[in-house]
């Protein structure tokens, strides 16, 4: 009983958290930049880093709710990284997701998959399935976000469901 009350204590502090921290694992600064400036709002502290090394070194100082991570990096691999920050007890529970513009060979995609919560190719519609992606797993509340980003996310979403069935089950039997 004690650790399950624990664990809903953890996920009430957590939503009640003004501030969610962002980590940005992106060598490039132009994409630094514009990640930094799409997902970015009063409510996300987004820590950049560089290399693969950095953002170890970052994970073992800091606490972070996500990480998002390009897989091209100059010091090491992104798979090296991503086995690095599942090993490490810390880190390894912090939902990832893989902002790439590599294509990546089927068994590469599978072993990423069981690594990340999602992997996002650099495409068109990338910019706002990122946002989208780390809305979500930031728990954001996509009605108090800014409205150039609500609206891509309405935009994203519009017709998702469109020509499509959908089955509701609920238990509630005064429906």
């Amino acid at each position: 009983k004690d650790s399950l009350q624990g664990a809903f204590n953890e996920l009430k502090e957590f939503v009640e958290r003004p501030m969610r921290n962002l980590l940005l694992i992106e060598d490039d600064e132009i994409q630094q930049m514009n990640i930094r400036e799409l997902i970015g709002n009063g409510d996300v502290k987004t820590t950049v880093v560089g290399t693969g090394k950095e953002a170890l070194t970052a994970l073992n100082s800091g606490k972070f709710d996500c990480l998002v991570l390009d897989l091209g990096l100059p010091d090491m691999s992104g798979v090296e990284l991503l086995e690095k920050i599942k090993n490490e007890p810390q880190s390894r529970n912090v939902p990832i997701i893989i902002y790439t513009a590599r294509d990546l060979l089927q068994e590469e995609e599978m072993r990423l998959r069981r690594l990340a919560e999602n992997i996002v190719l650099k495409d068109v519609r990338s910019p706002e399935r990122l946002l989208d992606e780390t809305a979500l797993l930031l728990h954001r509340n996509a009605s108090k976000l800014p409205d150039r980003q609500r609206k891509m996310l309405e935009t994203l979403h519009q017709g998702v469901l469109e020509g499509k069935k959908v089955l509701l089950v609920d238990d509630e039997q005064r429906a």
